[in-house]
């Protein structure tokens, strides 16, 4: 069974959808940021890798029933 996620509020993230540089305060390259909607467009999934090599994924969720974005 697939995931409906028709509401607008799972759109509301929309515009964060891409693939970033992240810059220091004082203009360095400190690694890259990836931004994708996944799982029928249900999940927003970021993953970032510094420029040292340093990795980290995060979901986020909408919660439809209480009408509250989470991130883990």
């Amino acid at each position: 069974m697939s995931a409906k996620c028709e509401d607008k509020a799972y759109r509301e993230f929309d515009f964060w959808l891409a693939d970033w540089q992240v810059y220091t305060p004082d203009d360095k390259l400190a690694g890259r940021n990836f931004i994708t909607a996944d799982h029928n467009n249900c999940v927003i999934k970021e993953r970032y890798t510094s420029v040292s090599g340093y990795q980290s994924e995060r979901l986020g969720i909408y919660d439809i029933t209480m009408k509250l974005w989470h991130q883990t």
